[in-house]
């Protein structure tokens, strides 16, 4: 097999210790911003995690330091800015969030088993800043599996499983991202 990074749609906040409310941040000018797209705060602006498609782990900024993150909740395009805003949600230590398995490694492997929770993760993000759960290995983790879709959705029919533009199958997990990196 070779590499599956092909992601359906990207991460989503489906719990968050309370309400899921809306925060408005300046943006930087410069970058589309997504929704969905998980984004940090640096020097009183949103700031997109990376630029470019790529595995995001703690070797590399902006997760070697704690920072406050933020999920994107509209798609701002920057050619179009009617502000300078853009409305997001925080992710607090409690803030559990659901995407997609991805695989950048050569392995291809899409799916996780309920032995997978509580296992430690990097993530993977998309040119378009979609976010998944990179299965490729537990190096410099990101995120901690909470849950997997075969533990919490078990009675799904084979028919409803939704595939990437390869017609590959990918699991949903349920995470959050590890606290020590939230500042």
């Amino acid at each position: 097999m070779a590499a599956n990074t092909n992601i359906i749609q990207g991460a989503r906040i489906i719990a968050n210790g309370g309400e899921i409310t809306s925060d408005r941040y300046k943006d930087d000018g410069s970058n589309d911003l997504t929704a969905g797209q998980i984004c940090y705060l640096s020097g009183g602006t949103m700031v997109p995690l990376r630029s470019g498609a790529g595995v995001l782990n703690t070797s590399a900024s902006p997760f070697d330091a704690a920072n406050q993150y933020f999920m994107v909740l509209k798609t701002k395009d920057v050619s179009e800015a009617t502000s300078d805003y853009v409305e997001v949600q925080k992710i607090e230590a409690d803030t559990l969030l659901e995407g997609y398995v991805v695989d950048s490694g050569v392995s291809g492997d899409v799916e996780m088993a309920t032995t997978d929770i509580g296992a430690k993760h990097p993530l993977y993000m998309t040119a378009a800043g979609w976010i998944a759960v990179d299965n490729v290995g537990t190096s410099n983790p990101i995120v901690n599996i909470e849950d997997v879709m075969d533990h919490y959705e078990p009675y799904q029919s084979a028919s409803t499983f939704e595939n990437d533009s390869g017609s590959v199958r990918h699991d949903r997990v349920r995470f959050k991202i590890l606290s020590a990196l939230l500042a």
